[in-house]
């Protein structure tokens, strides 16, 4: 399971799903879809962790590290 929501959330400054959709790239149904649903194609997962500013191994559930905000 995906962990964008918390990444999001825990972001500095917090993003909106309309922010972070902005920054990545993608649309803001694309950004829903992938926190709602829980999965995402490597493309966007790439796209979403660039634009929190974190690998994409950290939007995993299970890694045993906690999202860390960074500012951008």
């Amino acid at each position: 399971m995906l962990r964008i929501r918390e990444a999001r959330e825990d972001h500095k400054p917090r993003l909106s799903q309309e922010a972070l959709a902005y920054k990545a790239g993608v649309s803001v149904r694309t950004i829903q879809r992938a926190e709602d649903l829980g999965r995402a194609n490597s493309e966007t997962l790439r796209k979403i962790a660039d634009a929190l500013g974190i690998s994409p191994g950290e939007l995993f559930r299970g890694n045993g590290k906690r999202i860390r905000g960074v500012a951008s």
